[in-house]
């Protein structure tokens, strides 16, 4: 069995085209290379981004949680929303800030912001001041401990370092094998 790799269902395709390259080359060569197993867990959610569609640094539409609060009030700010009034009852299930906001929120909080939705009554600048506190809150402490690591390069340099050294002798071992089975001699 080869690797497991933890995907979503768009990243699946990728690994489908490393198990066709892998299946090709080892019936060619004998069953040489591991080929890769998808990892998709069916229980994770898409989590909207900014604009609704699903959350991407290539649809430049994330939150990103360990930029400063400041930043994080900006971009929470252009959250998409509708033209309705403060006082119109809101669907929170159709609605980015809830969707968003139920992830961080504990559940009675959750049910609590429901409500103020359904009940009418909270604006939409209210609720993305309480999706921002919310994100600034529950990531304070990763955040910090990001920052932290950040400022330390020297430690980043030799973990860096030290994954690369074993991430070439597991590739020169692999290539090793491939090497033989295709007919290339080391010098």
């Amino acid at each position: 069995m080869g690797a497991l790799l933890l995907c979503d269902q768009g990243q699946k395709q990728h690994v489908e085209i490393a198990r066709d390259i892998v299946g090709a080359f080892n019936a060619e060569f004998g069953n040489i290379l591991k080929a890769p197993q998808p990892m998709i867990k069916e229980d994770v959610m898409v989590i909207p981004g900014i604009d609704g569609e699903k959350m991407s640094k290539s649809y430049n539409n994330i939150i990103p949680v360990f930029a400063a609060p400041d930043e994080i009030r900006k971009i929470v700010a252009r959250v998409k929303t509708d033209s309705s009034k403060v006082e119109d009852t809101k669907d929170p299930d159709k609605n980015i800030i809830y969707n968003i906001y139920k992830l961080l929120a504990s559940k009675s909080e959750a049910e609590a912001l429901r409500a103020r939705f359904l009940k009418g009554g909270l604006g939409w600048k209210e609720a993305k001041d309480i999706l921002t506190d919310t994100i600034i809150k529950y990531f304070e402490e990763p955040r910090k401990r990001y920052n932290d690591i950040l400022s330390d390069k020297e430690m980043i340099k030799k973990i860096l370092n030290k994954n690369a050294q074993h991430a070439r002798e597991t590739a020169s071992k692999v290539m090793a094998r491939v090497r033989n089975a295709i007919g290339i001699v080391n010098s």
